[in-house]
C-alpha cells in the first residue's frame, strides 16, 4: 500500500461535519474539513484534521524531501471560495481582542489551517495547527490535524509523535487508534506481536469498541489465529447483533481454514 492510499486509509472513518462558512464546498470535491463532533474536553476538540479526496502532486519541497506544498488541481472557482474564507477568518484573527480566550482562538487557528491544506499550503497549514495546539495543549484534534498535514508533508517521524500524542489525549477515541494502529504497520513496518498488543490496548481503552473488535478480528485472521479470530467475531455479533448475517460469513470461512 502506497503512503497516499494510507492516507486516505487512515483519514476515512472521520464524521463529515462542514464549518458554516466552507458548507458550500461539501457539494463540489469534498474539500470541507473533517472535524470530530465529540464535545468533550470542555469543547477543546472542535476541529479535526482536514480531509480531501482530490489527488495530490508535490509542487515544493524543502530540505530532508520534506514537502512545503502540493498541487491540490483546485479549480479557479474553488481556490477563489476557499482564499476568501482564508482572507475573513485571517482578518477577523487580526480583530480579536486581547481578552479572546484561548477556545476561540483556537478553532480559528485550526479553521486557518484546514484552509491553508485545502490549497496545498502544507508547511502554513502545519504552522497554524502548531499555534492550536500550544493554545489547548490537551485538544486531540490539533495533533490528529498535525497527524495528516504531517503525512503528506512526508515527515514521518513528526506524524508519529503526533498521532501518538492524539491517542494519548483522547485514549477512548477509537479512529485515533485506528490511525495510529494503521500508521505502525504501513510506516513503520510493526511486527504482528506488536499491533496484537496495540489492538489489545484499544480495546481496553475503548471499552470493546465495535470498530476496534472488527478491526483486531479481521487482523487475527490475516495473520493465521483463526480460532481466535473466530471468538472476536462473536463478540461483534453481540456487540452489534445488526451485522450477524457479514460476521457469520466471516466465521464460517475462518472455520474452512481450521478444517
Amino acid at each position: 500500500m502506497n503512503k497516499k492510499t494510507l492516507y486516505i486509509v487512515i483519514i476515512s472513518g472521520f464524521i463529515l461535519i462542514a464549518f458554516g462558512a466552507w458548507m458550500y464546498l461539501s457539494n463540489n470535491r469534498n474539500l470541507s474539513p473533517k472535524p470530530d463532533t465529540d464535545s468533550s474536553q470542555n469543547n477543546q476538540n472542535n476541529n479535526q484534521e482536514p480531509s480531501f479526496s482530490t489527488s495530490t502532486v508535490p509542487a515544493s519541497g524543502g530540505q530532508n524531501g520534506i514537502i512545503s506544498q502540493i498541487d491540490r488541481h483546485l479549480t479557479a472557482e474553488e481556490r477563489k471560495k476557499v482564499e476568501n474564507n482564508l482572507a475573513i477568518n485571517k482578518e477577523l484573527l487580526a480583530g480579536m481582542p486581547k481578552e479572546t480566550s484561548n477556545s476561540q482562538l483556537y478553532k480559528l487557528h485550526m479553521e486557518i489551517g484546514h484552509q491553508l491544506f485545502a490549497l496545498g499550503e502544507l508547511a502554513k497549514a502545519r504552522n497554524e495547527y502548531l499555534i492550536a495546539a500550544k493554545l489547548m495543549p490537551l485538544a486531540y484534534t490539533s495533533q490528529t490535524a498535525l497527524f495528516a498535514v504531517y503525512l503528506e508533508m512526508k515527515d514521518i517521524a513528526s506524524a508519529g509523535i503526533a498521532i501518538k500524542k492524539a491517542v494519548d489525549l483522547a485514549p477512548d477515541k477509537p479512529d485515533t487508534w485506528r490511525k495510529y494502529i494503521a500508521f505502525k504497520q504501513q510506516q513503520l513496518d510493526a511486527s504482528n506481536k506488536e499491533i496484537g498488543v496495540l489492538y489489545q490496548e484499544a480495546l481496553l481503552k475503548t471499552n470493546n469498541n465495535i470498530d476496534i473488535v472488527v478491526l483486531y478480528a479481521r487482523f487475527l485472521g490475516q495473520t493465521g489465529d483463526y480460532a481466535k479470530a473466530i471468538n472476536f467475531w462473536q463478540m461483534a455479533i453481540s456487540i452489534n447483533s445488526n451485522m450477524k448475517d457479514i460476521y457469520n460469513q466471516e466465521i464460517r470461512s475462518l472455520e474452512e481454514k481450521i478444517k
